[in-house]
């Protein structure tokens, strides 16, 4: 089935690589609000992509479509960065190493949390530094690789950061001692980022085992770390084995190939490394029935999605074929993985019961005030009846 591009397509395949892609006319650009909400889809870092591309003096900047989505866009980034600043300043007071682990160029601002990579000696000063900053340790959210914290203004969350002690969804792929070993600088003071063969191995694993989505911001990041030289690629395959999602890997990447054909009318990766992708499928898991039965041959959409239930039950078998990762790992992985299927189908979170008396006699605000404490209750993701 054929996806002929849209208006805010077109728009972002420019944006995303003008010397390959041609500028719209003016009469072909999209709406304000097609666009907004695209760029929302997407989360698309539109400030990181124009400053990627160099693009500050195009004269499509100004127009309407763009305008207010950058300026709200621009703004966006500020505030992360200055979040993160006052976060990291202190860091570097107290001599902590840290690494914006999500980050492919600058302070990555379109994410919905801050994630950020403290030796795990180190976290509980971590913790504390940003308690005495008004974050609000979330233990609610539990996750066996980061603790998560809420600063909340009012019943309002205005700042997220996840501090992790290692990197992984559901399997961890690779030491921190390695991670920061291999850190690079950003484009931003104080920004340190994961190397590329990492970078490429977080951004396949984000993609599929969280989102189970694969959309521009994916191609941005893959592009962006592409940009910086030579990949090692023994090396994200070697992570990605150690890990047990090679054979998820391979299928990130060619979803992408395929989407990139798409917008671009021509291959994206070189035929050997398509061949590679194409053998580390496995039968064993699914991602070779996937790949030849929904993308092989098709012209994909920019946002590609595919249900959580398949993208665990991959990674599951995946980690219980690897030789690499011992029985114990499979199994806590295991556990890890179904627990989360379960939650989600049951949305059952381990929370202790609480009830929350107010009293007052009528009119003095009982109502109001209970509204706010549920509205807090939920922003950590506590069950409120």
């Amino acid at each position: 089935m054929e996806h002929p591009l849209n208006s805010s397509e077109q728009l972002a395949r420019y944006l995303l690589r003008p010397g390959l892609a041609p500028q719209p006319s003016e009469t072909s650009l999209p709406d304000a609000a097609s666009f907004s909400e695209f760029v929302q889809r997407h989360k698309l870092p539109l400030d990181e992509i124009i400053a990627v591309n160099g693009l500050a003096r195009d004269v499509l900047l100004d127009a309407p479509c763009l305008r207010d989505v950058l300026s709200a866009d621009r703004e966006r980034h500020r505030k992360v960065c200055q979040e993160f600043v006052e976060f990291r300043e202190a860091l570097d007071r107290d001599g902590i190493p840290h690494l914006l682990v999500k980050g492919v160029y600058s302070v990555p601002y379109r994410s919905d949390n801050i994630d950020i990579l403290i030796p795990d000696s180190a976290i509980a000063q971590a913790g504390k530094i940003l308690e005495g900053l008004g974050y609000i340790y979330n233990k609610f959210s539990y996750d066996r690789y980061k603790l998560l914290y809420n600063r909340l203004e009012g019943t309002r969350i205005t700042g997220t950061m996840h501090l992790h002690r290692l990197v992984g969804w559901y399997s961890p792929f690779i030491a921190a001692r390695d991670l920061f070993s291999g850190a690079i600088d950003g484009a931003e003071a104080g920004a340190r980022l994961p190397r590329p063969e990492v970078s490429l191995a977080i951004i396949a694993a984000h993609a599929l085992y969280e989102d189970a989505r694969i959309r521009l911001i994916d191609m941005h990041k893959i592009m962006t770390v592409l940009r910086r030289g030579d990949v090692d690629w023994s090396l994200v395959w070697r992570l990605a084995e150690h890990g047990g999602f090679a054979a998820g890997l391979a299928l990130f990447l060619l979803v992408l190939e395929h989407q990139y054909r798409r917008l671009y009318e021509h291959s994206w990766f070189d035929d050997r490394l398509l061949k590679t992708m194409r053998d580390r499928l496995s039968r064993a898991d699914g991602t070779h029935r996937h790949f030849y039965r929904h993308v092989a041959e098709r012209s994909l959409p920019a946002d590609y999605r595919m249900s959580k239930y398949f993208v665990r039950r991959c990674l599951l078998l995946q980690v219980w074929h690897s030789g690499l990762i011992t029985m114990q790992a499979k199994a806590r992985i295991a556990s890890d993985i179904l627990c989360a299927g379960i939650r989600q189908v049951s949305r059952i979170r381990p929370q202790p019961n609480m009830l929350v008396a107010i009293c007052g006699p009528d009119g003095c605000g009982k109502t109001t005030q209970i509204h706010r404490i549920a509205a807090v209750f939920l922003s950590f993701e506590i069950n409120v009846r």
